[in-house]
Parts: structure tokens; sequence; C-alpha cells
């Protein structure tokens, strides 16, 4: 039941996120032009494990970590629990993300563990050598959007850089 409560919970909070701000994101399931090319399937089997957050230069979430896990499957939903550290080891941020089955995205909500403050969280896989058939090593990418006041831009974007797969 408690799972089932998330569930509604996480759907209706993401649904009116996305439906307030149609103009930012973009078609389909691309949210940017990304310099990855486009996105693969969510490699739901191997995304287990814990990420190092990188970006290009200094940004909020830059040098944070994200541990994953896979909460839930069943025929038509696939639930990932996330949860963010800091460059200190100390707790962030935690909440779940969410895909349907065949989905190239997982969209979810973290709740800062100080002040509570929630923002959505993408995140998505593209190969390395930015083939369309997905083939070669894949590259997972992380967006952090506020849920009010900024706009979710590239620059909120960060490749996650595995640090163990357990």
């Amino acid at each position: 039941m408690k799972k089932f409560f998330i569930f509604i919970l996480v759907s209706l909070m993401g649904a009116a996120v996305w439906a307030a701000k149609p103009n930012s994101f973009g078609g389909d399931d691309d949210l940017f032009p990304w310099p990855w090319g486009t996105e693969c399937p969510f490699p739901w089997q191997d995304i287990k494990g814990t990420y190092l957050v990188r970006s290009a230069k200094p940004a909020p979430h830059s040098g944070h970590f994200l541990k994953v896990s896979v909460d839930q499957k069943n025929d038509s939903i696939e639930f990932l629990n996330i949860t963010e550290y800091d460059e200190n080891g100390q707790l962030y941020a935690k909440g779940k993300g969410y895909a349907q089955q065949n989905e190239r995205i997982v969209k979810g909500l973290l709740y800062q563990a100080a002040s509570g403050t929630s923002f959505t969280v993408m995140v998505r896989s593209y190969a390395e050598n930015k083939s369309p058939q997905c083939l070669g090593d894949l590259v997972t990418a992380v967006t952090f959007c506020p849920l009010r006041g900024k706009k979710c831009t590239s620059e909120t974007s960060y490749l996650l850089q595995p640090v163990d797969q357990n």
C-alpha cells in the first residue's frame, strides 16, 4: 500500500510539474540538444550503484554522489531510489524516479534533507560514440531542475561517473 501511495504521489506531482511548464521540456524524450546523441533504452540492469556527479565547470550538484537502486518493477512501470550525498558524504537529498515501460528517461522528485525543498531529476543514457543504434559504451547523465523559479537549462545537467556498481 505504501509503494502504491508513493507511486500515486510521484505521478501526480510529476504530471503537475511537466504540465505546468510545457516549453521547458522538448518533444519526445529530448530535453535539450545533448552533445552525447540520442537517448538509449534506460539501463535498468546496470544502473544500481554509486556515481560521482560531474560537470565541466563548478555547479551546485557537481562533486556530489548519487546512490541509485531499482526499487520495484512491474509490467508497466519501474521505480528508482535516488539518494544524493554532498562532497563530504552527508545526505543532501532523497527521492524516487519512475519510468513507464520502454521510456528512455527516468523522471522523479528529490527532497533536500536540510530544507525539505523539492526539485525534479531526470536520468538518461546515451551511446558514447553518438551512435543512433546505442552501440558501445553508454554515458549516463542527470538533470536537476527546480520546481519553481529558475528555468531548467542545459547548465543543470551533469554526467554520472560510476564509483562502484554493487
